[in-house]
């Protein structure tokens, strides 16, 4: 209710600027002017410790702007049309309705948080968002669990997919009224699963993370933001992976705090450049065969080793896995 009177008031005041600052214009301000102000007043008692001060100095502006409309409006008998212009040497606390803006639609925003488990900066990123937004609910999963049917039925303003386990069903990500986002360790030329192996493999020098709206298919959707960086020539699956990591976290937070404030997303000018690697396609790369040259082994070697090496070969149906 606070934010639509602020916006209700801002759009009246515009209005009586350009309607020649008339008595009727002005009595429409006043009355929401007043609303805004026994709104606050009301809610004071009410607010965290952080947001009385500018809840107090909101309240001393409007009960001084009041003060003076009535003093202006007994000075005559004014009519509909008449100019109705005082003199008011009290600024308009900008900061602190700002401050006040931003509370109010922080409290007002239903989010679903949906994170990888085990995962540090998953549950860094869950913990801010609870702070920021305390209407959030968060779901952590692991590779192999089911998704939880009863998420099925939430309903809120967006979802944030933060390395999510799963393919989030289309008909919730349609539940999300502002949009559901995702963070995909991977520029737009490498969408899907394996991204990081396959540009080690491919001896890639610039890598980066995607930040896109949710689409019914996999790495489909809008993209909002690309953030790049080196590949040095040391570097692992393992190292670029956790410098995709640290990307992702960081456009988490800047996404996040865009939100907060009410400013309109990014909307970058990159698009997808292929089909989504497969599982399919991540296996194949791990299997090395018997007549491959030894720098193409290496590079399958290199491109297929995180924690550990996933490189095999395959003799007579026997899998060998390379230690």
């Amino acid at each position: 209710m606070f934010l639509s009177a602020m916006e209700r008031s801002e759009k009246i005041y515009t209005h009586y600027l350009a309607s020649g600052r008339t008595y009727r214009d002005a009595l429409d301000l006043k009355e929401c002017n007043a609303h805004i102000r026994d709104m606050v007043g009301t809610d004071l008692p009410n607010l965290p410790v952080q947001m009385r001060s500018p809840a107090q100095k909101l309240i001393r502006h409007y009960d001084d702007w009041l003060s003076l409309w009535e003093d202006f409006d007994r000075s005559r008998d004014f009519g509909p049309d008449n100019l109705f212009l005082f003199e008011n040497p009290h600024h308009f606390p900008k900061e602190a309705a700002r401050s006040l803006i931003e509370y109010y639609r922080c409290q007002s925003l239903e989010m679903l948080f949906i994170g990888k488990k085990d995962d540090r900066n998953a549950y860094h990123a869950a913990e801010y968002v609870r702070q920021i937004f305390p209407h959030t609910t968060v779901l952590f999963g692991a590779r192999g669990e089911s998704f939880p049917e009863d998420m099925l039925w939430w309903k809120g303003d967006y979802i944030f997919s933060y390395l999510s386990p799963w393919i989030i069903p289309e008909g919730l990500l349609q539940r999300a009224a502002q949009g559901a986002i995702n963070w995909h360790p991977g520029p737009p030329e490498y969408p899907g699963i394996g991204c990081t192996n396959f540009a080690v493999y491919n001896c890639e020098t610039v890598f980066g993370i995607t930040c896109h709206y949710m689409a019914g298919r996999v790495d489909t959707g809008r993209i909002i933001e690309v953030r790049k960086f080196r590949i040095l020539e040391n570097d692992t699956v393992f190292s670029v992976t956790q410098k995709c990591y640290a990307c992702i976290l960081n456009s988490f937070l800047s996404i996040l705090d865009k939100i907060a404030v009410g400013d309109a997303l990014p909307q970058s000018d990159e698009a997808w450049t292929r089909t989504p690697y497969t599982r399919k396609e991540l296996d194949a790369l791990c299997k090395i065969m018997p007549d491959m040259p030894l720098e193409e082994v290496y590079r399958r070697v290199k491109a297929t080793t995180y924690d550990r090496p996933w490189a095999y070969t395959e003799i007579e149906g026997l899998k060998f896995l390379l230690k």
